[in-house]
């Protein structure tokens, strides 16, 4: 932030401090905006403002002078100016609110609200997340403006299935009323490259991923095929119609080897095939004993629970393919006799 504040310093020919005030204050830096307003010797506001930054803000009378004079900006409609005095005052809150309300500009609030906080669980940068972002996200159709704040509010699980399942359904789980939604049609491509990487990043988004449907991830992916073909691509909509896996999250042990499909021909590849991409360890970052569930639990069949004869004959068939695979290892280990190179051979 600090580039960008010296930036916005240099930008005009004049150098005008009210430009970057609000970028160094939020930094802390009230010093250096005073030794900039020395400078700016063909200000009007000068004298003035030397004389007030040359007090002590850590004082309660004189935070107050500087919440009365961001009041007073605002009503002459110089609203980054105002919130540089909010944030001169000690009162965040406000400054973010003149950049989300007055400036329409919710990056520029997170960005301020990131920097003064010192991290991304502040209780400001929270309430620009819920109350700015994301409905306007839901608003916009943008799939990706809310996959990001629900990553931040670490609701991972919403950030994965806000990317496949109708905003309308995740509006419903949303503790908070969503007023409007806007219609979201799945015509970015990159939207399945997100998903892909996405889905079995962390525990939440791996139980996001299990609370997708196998037809609403199939529909995705197929609508995603049709956006490449419109576009001329039909070797990408091929390509991710044949790698794409619909594997899910499972804890489930394998005896026999995984089959995975045999390499693309293609030289380009769309790299949405977990099986051809590093595997990494996934992140915890949830409770698993006390998490709930976001989508009703499936009908559970009644099925009676094995016979003491079938637990037997199951414990049988482990042992038979355990010895059968120890004698297929012994084997293995023998000695095999090659014979000796001969160059008569060949002639």
């Amino acid at each position: 932030m600090e580039i960008i504040a010296r930036n916005q310093f240099l930008s005009g020919d004049n150098r005008d401090p009210t430009q970057c005030s609000l970028f160094y204050f939020a930094l802390g830096k009230f010093k250096l905006v005073q030794g900039l307003w020395r400078q700016a010797a063909w200000h009007k506001e000068q004298s003035m403002m030397i004389k007030f930054l040359n007090n002590d803000f850590s004082q309660a009378r004189w935070r107050t002078a500087a919440l009365k004079n961001a009041f007073a900006l605002l009503s002459k409609r110089r609203f980054e100016y105002a919130a540089a005095f909010f944030l001169l005052g000690g009162s965040l809150k406000d400054a973010v609110n003149v950049c989300v309300r007055n400036l329409s500009d919710f990056q520029l609030a997170v960005a301020i609200a990131r920097v003064v906080e010192h991290s991304d669980d502040g209780p400001v940068l929270r309430d620009i997340l819920t109350n700015a972002v994301i409905p306007t996200a839901f608003k916009e159709g943008n799939r990706w403006l809310a996959s990001w704040g629900f990553w931040l509010l670490h609701r991972r699980d919403l950030a994965v299935r806000i990317l496949v399942t109708p905003l309308q359904d995740i509006a419903n789980i949303w503790d908070n009323s969503i007023t409007e939604i806007g219609g979201s049609l799945y015509d970015d491509p990159s939207l399945a490259l997100l998903f892909s990487q996405l889905k079995l990043k962390t525990l939440q988004t791996a139980k996001g991923t299990s609370e997708i449907s196998g037809r609403t991830e199939f529909m995705f992916v197929l609508q995603i095929a049709r956006v490449f073909c419109r576009m001329g691509c039909h070797a990408l909509a091929l390509d991710l119609l044949r790698t794409w896996s619909f594997e899910r999250p499972s804890t489930a042990v394998h005896d026999s080897p995984v089959i995975r499909p045999p390499p693309s021909p293609l030289g380009a590849r769309f790299a949405l095939e977990p099986a051809f991409r590093r595997q990494s360890s996934i992140m915890i970052d949830m409770d698993v004993s006390t998490a709930a569930p976001t989508r009703t639990a499936s009908p559970s069949n009644n099925v009676a629970p094995p016979s003491e004869g079938e637990v037997l004959t199951e414990e049988g068939d482990l042992v038979a393919r355990k010895a059968g695979m120890g004698r297929l290892m012994k084997s293995a280990k023998q000695d095999v006799k090659v014979p000796e190179f001969d160059m008569s051979a060949f002639f």
